[in-house]
């Protein structure tokens, strides 16, 4: 008898590469040109169905900004908001959990990167 091998692996993981972005072409054009610190756009939001991608994205364009040396945060409900100064890329994944003092932390942040080199997602 032979043994049979299951290739059991980890998924891969979130690049901008690896999502299927059917009709959001223009949503990943943004995505690169942020991530490539090229995108004029101040402020990305991403909305969607549960499982539609957004924590993939956002993790991805995190990743990819970092890989272009680019100072990038990730956080959601279970980490602390960031207290951004200067261009970096901010990912806030999972708002609608976020508690009070973190909603406001947020919403500081968004006001200060209106008028500072911070984008956020």
């Amino acid at each position: 008898m032979k043994q049979l091998v299951l290739d059991i692996a980890p998924p891969a993981a979130p690049t901008l590469d690896n999502f299927v972005p059917g009709r959001n072409a223009e949503l990943m054009a943004a995505l690169y040109a942020l991530a490539a610190g090229a995108g004029s756009e101040r402020f990305i939001y991403l909305w969607g169905a549960d499982g539609s991608g957004r924590s993939h994205l956002l993790r991805a364009v995190v990743d990819a900004a970092r890989r272009n040396g680019r100072r990038a945060e990730w956080f959601d409900a279970e980490t602390n908001v960031i207290d951004a100064a200067g261009d970096v890329l901010c990912a806030a994944d999972d708002v609608h959990l976020l508690g009070a003092e973190a909603q406001i932390a947020l919403f500081n942040l968004h006001n200060r990167s209106a008028a500072a080199m911070v984008r956020c997602l």
